[in-house]
């Protein structure tokens, strides 16, 4: 049903409604259909936009009416239909915990049904069995204990359903349900393929029936789709399809939901300005209706760029008032906060909290049994550990993220966590496994064919040279990380070749001594303070410059050194980087100890024996650790609230 039947229906039935010569049981079935319309209409537009407050309120006058009347007539039919659209309006009033009872119920009145009406109970088996499918899935937002086998056993529900929707008395709903469903356990255990087939049914049956709203959500799961696959190119296209269904159907703040879905894109490709330009622009519109659910998730994802930029004061402001509200409610995936609020404890540089949050997170996914979370969760668990200096630990959550990416179809997904795997397996000395992953991850970019894949695959290759630590191989990575910089990297990917680089040169002063090899060095971290500067990371331009306090006192200019300590604090205090005021505080103290025993070396050009009085390599780290921090998982979830759709 379009947008105007929606509206023709419920003229129609409000018409009807005042015929005197109903029965009081027709007049409730009529109401009945009427508030499941106004429900519709709703849900229609909770699903891009807002719900209809006009008729949210009808709807709910309505519920509350009906509530009362349908138990007097003791019909068993009513009863189901109620209770089939309470299930549905769970994900409007987000009162998850009512979702057991309800559920049950149901299941209570359709074994009612089954023993004194077997024709009734087979005209809606085929909807008991998708509420029982979705059953446990919607029951897991609020984190309650699921089932071992809850994926198996709701696949058998959708399998049942979709085999008895010929008997239905509504088998568009069932069929249309269990695809969006389908679509999204497929999605989540990292089956691509079968995904893909569940969306290319559900458009099919759109096509025919011609909802240009369904069809427009359905256009968003093909964005997901082709963001597993790694391919940008239809990931922009089918944002601008689902654009060009809003606009004909003339949606309210179609503009503003577009700019931020190209928000989350610009986010994915590593355009972090651009990101935030275009959620600002619907940040107002969502402020002007008050919809309190879409500003949250919208604060999440605007403190979370201003995170990769570095900028923890403007992050934290908007992810914990986003962390408040969707940890208390329990919104439909409020859980995708967790992370956000993982990294503002890495800038704060509070590791082991923001390890607690992240292994909150991973119970949470394990319990659902969601693939697609356990394995970024686990690799995001790895970087905080190597930054805690536990690099064996950090290995072994690696390896596991590496385990259950392979049991997926998605070569993306196999790419990052390979990677990930590859460079903490550099990080640990373990060069001859890495090599090993290194071809698993040349046949991976093989197939896919996707760029930025193959700069992953160069990155691996050029970190393996360095750490064999010849002079051959150590020339081989620098032209590798090189023509990396050529390339459009992005922003994480520039900040790990750059500091790769200077790595691969102290590694290289360190054995000649030549000065030269220094200004290398030296341009290195001014392109990463320039990096910085230009995408506006604070948490970057302070490393930068720490790292150049300490270049200048390798050259034995302490005032320099204390005025590049200035600027790092001004603006490690201004944007509440307490982790990096701390360190610069302790570099401050102990300038004159380090300048007089740089000084008392025999050789001054012995840069080796410099270079470990004043410890360089915790300053590159420092700046490695800024690479790790700002890594997140690039990966699109999907509502199940198409579900209550009708076609």
């Amino acid at each position: 049903m379009d947008r105007g039947k929606y509206f023709e229906s419920v003229e129609i039935l409000e018409d009807m409604l005042e015929k005197e010569e109903l029965t009081h049981e027709e007049r409730i079935r009529i109401e009945l259909l009427l508030c499941n319309t106004y429900f519709m209409i709703v849900q229609w537009r909770y699903q891009i936009i807002f719900p209809d407050r006009e008729y949210a309120d009808k709807w709910l006058e309505k519920m509350d009416y009906l509530s009362t009347e349908i138990p007097k007539l003791n019909n068993l039919e009513l009863s189901f239909e109620y209770l089939s659209l309470e299930f549905f309006s769970i994900f409007v009033t987000a009162e998850n915990e009512r979702l057991e009872s309800i559920f049950n119920e149901m299941k209570n009145v359709y074994e009612e049904i089954k023993k004194s009406d077997p024709e009734l109970a087979k005209m809606k088996e085929g909807i008991y069995q998708m509420f029982s499918g979705y059953f446990s899935h919607m029951h897991s937002f609020s984190g309650a204990a699921i089932a071992e086998n809850y994926i198996e056993e709701a696949r058998e529900h959708f399998r049942i359903a979709l085999e008895s929707k010929e008997q239905s008395d509504d088998p568009l709903m069932v069929e249309f349900g269990c695809y969006n469903a389908l679509f999204l356990f497929f999605r989540n255990e990292g089956k691509i393929e079968d995904s893909n087939q569940m969306v290319d049914k559900a458009i099919e049956l759109i096509d025919r029936f011609g909802n240009d709203f369904a069809k427009a959500h359905f256009y968003g799961y093909y964005y997901g789709i082709y963001q597993a696959l790694g391919q940008q190119t239809k990931m922009l296209e089918y944002l601008l399809k689902r654009k060009e269904l809003w606009d004909k159907l003339d949606l309210k703040g179609r503009e503003s939901a577009h700019e931020i879905s190209m928000g989350q894109y610009y986010s994915y490709i590593g355009e972090t300005d651009k990101a935030l330009e275009s959620m600002k622009k619907g940040l107002e519109y969502y402020k002007h209706i008050n919809a309190e659910v879409e500003l949250s998730f919208l604060y999440m994802n605007i403190g979370d760029l201003h995170l990769v930029k570095g900028d923890l004061i403007e992050a934290e402001k908007y992810i914990h008032k986003a962390y408040v509200f969707l940890t208390e409610n329990k919104y439909e995936y409020w859980w995708n906060i967790l992370g956000p609020m993982a990294r503002v404890y890495l800038l704060k540089g509070n590791l082991k909290k923001a390890k607690e949050i992240y292994e909150e997170e991973l119970a949470f996914h394990e319990n659902r049994q969601s693939k697609m979370h356990i394995l970024f969760i686990l690799r995001d668990i790895s970087l905080v550990l190597l930054q805690m200096g536990k690099k064996e630990e950090a290995l072994e959550y690696a390896k596991r993220s590496y385990e259950i990416v392979s049991e997926t179809e998605s070569l993306m997904w196999k790419g990052y966590i390979l990677a990930n795997l590859i460079y903490i397996l550099v990080e640990n000395e373990e060069l001859e496994e890495a090599e090993e992953k290194l071809e698993e991850l040349e046949y991976i970019k093989a197939e896919s064919n996707d760029k930025d894949l193959n700069k992953s695959y160069d990155f691996c290759e050029a970190i393996i040279l360095k750490g064999r630590d010849n002079d051959k191989d150590l020339l081989k990575a620098e032209i590798i990380l090189e023509r990396l910089l050529k390339d459009k990297l992005d922003y994480e990917g520039q900040i790990r070749v750059l500091t790769t680089l200077a790595e691969l040169k102290f590694k290289q002063l360190s054995k000649t001594n030549d000065k030269e090899i220094l200004a290398q060095i030296k341009g290195y971290v001014l392109d990463l303070l320039s990096l910085a500067s230009s995408n506006q990371s604070f948490l970057l331009i302070s490393e930068s410059l720490l790292l150049q306090s300490k270049l200048a006192l390798l050259e034995l200019d302490a005032d320099k050194s204390k005025q590049l300590l200035d600027k790092a604090e001004k603006i490690a205090k201004e944007k509440g980087l307490d982790r990096i005021s701390n360190i610069i505080k302790k570099e401050r103290s102990k300038i004159n100890e380090d300048l007089n025993q740089i000084r008392n070396v025999d050789d001054q050009l012995d840069f080796s024996r410099k270079m470990n009085i004043l410890n360089i390599n915790s300053r590159v780290n420092g700046i490695k650790k800024v690479g790790t921090t700002t890594e997140r998982t690039q990966e699109s979830e999907f509502s199940m609230k198409l579900m209550s759709i009708k076609i």
